[in-house]
C-alpha cells in the first residue's frame, strides 16, 4: 500500500508539471502555433525535451557556497528543465531549489549580485498585492507584475528581460532557507 501511495504521489507532482507546462504553453502560444514559418533549410521543426537532472549552468546562476540541493521524500532532486520548440517559437525552463541555513539576508545580498550581471535586479518581494500602477509595456522591459514571495517573510528577485528572466525566490522552511533558481527564456523569431 505504501509503494502504491508513494506512485500516487509521484504521479501527481507529473501531473501537476504537466499542467503547468501546459498552461504555460497556453498562456504564451496562441497565435503561434500556425504562423511558425520553415527554418533556413525550409523544414519544419519541433520538438519537447524535459529533465530533472538540472546543473547551475542551466539556470545561469552559481550555487550559494554551502548550500544543497532539495530532495524530496523519494531521494529525487528538486529541480527540472523544459524546452519546446515549435518553428519559430521556443520556451526554455530551467529550475532547481537549494537549501541553506545561512541567514536570509546573506543568500539574499549573494544572488542579487549573481543577478545583476544580466541587468538591473528588481525586488518583487513586497508586491504582495501587485503593483496596479505599472503599466504593460510592450517592450521587453522585466517587471515584477504578479510575480511575489511564497510566505510573508520571503523574498523575491528578478534579472533579465521579459523573454530571458533569471528569478531568485527565496523562503524560510524550518530551520533552513530553501530558495530556487529559476531560467525562463522564450525565443519568438518572427
Amino acid at each position: 500500500m505504501l509503494v502504491e501511495l508513494k506512485q500516487g504521489e509521484k504521479m501527481k507532482r507529473n501531473r501537476a508539471a504537466l499542467t503547468t507546462g501546459a498552461l504555460v504553453l497556453a498562456l504564451v502560444l496562441p497565435g503561434q502555433l500556425f504562423a511558425a514559418p520553415p527554418d533556413s533549410s525550409g523544414d519544419f521543426k519541433a520538438g519537447i525535451d524535459i529533465r530533472q537532472q538540472v546543473a547551475p549552468k542551466d539556470v545561469g546562476l552559481p550555487v550559494y557556497p554551502g548550500a544543497t540541493i532539495v530532495r524530496d521524500d523519494d531521494d529525487d532532486n528538486s529541480s527540472i528543465a523544459f524546452s519546446l520548440a515549435f518553428g519559430a517559437f521556443g520556451l526554455k525552463i530551467a529550475a532547481i531549489t537549494y537549501a541553506s541555513a545561512d541567514r536570509i539576508d546573506a543568500i539574499v545580498n549573494y544572488y542579487r549580485d549573481a543577478l545583476a550581471i544580466y541587468g538591473p535586479v528588481l525586488d518583487c518581494s513586497d508586491n504582495r498585492a501587485g503593483h496596479p500602477h505599472e503599466k504593460h509595456t510592450k517592450n521587453d522591459t522585466i517587471q515584477c507584475e504578479d510575480d511575489h514571495p511564497d510566505t510573508p517573510t520571503g523574498r523575491l528577485l528578478k534579472s533579465g528581460t521579459k523573454t530571458n528572466q533569471y528569478v531568485f525566490e527565496i523562503n524560510p522552511h524550518g530551520s533552513e532557507n530553501h530558495f530556487s533558481l529559476v531560467h525562463l527564456h522564450v525565443r519568438d523569431d518572427q
